[in-house]
């Protein structure tokens, strides 16, 4: 019986060593899964930044056009929707 029992404790030593190597190996893939994600955010920020410094300064004029389009819109929204504010 102590050879028995011997092995069931060595087999659940084994079956804990492997689960904490599964956890480590699944935690090293979501770290590098979420610094993934982060690198490619920066580059899409980078390339918006980019873009702007190519487009160049906004004129007071085209900002004052844009929000009076977006006004426009919300008002024609708030006439056409059924949901009260």
């Amino acid at each position: 019986m102590n050879n028995e029992k011997a092995r069931l404790i060595n087999k659940q030593k084994d079956y804990e060593e492997a689960i904490k190597l599964k956890n480590k190996k699944e935690g090293s893939f979501f770290k590098f899964l979420r610094s993934k994600e982060q690198k490619d955010y920066k580059k899409e920020q980078a390339k918006i930044a980019e873009r702007l410094i190519k487009a160049g300064p906004i004129d007071q004029a085209e900002i004052k056009t844009i929000e009076f389009q977006i006004e426009k819109s919300q008002e024609q929204l708030k006439a056409t929707s059924h949901l009260s504010a």
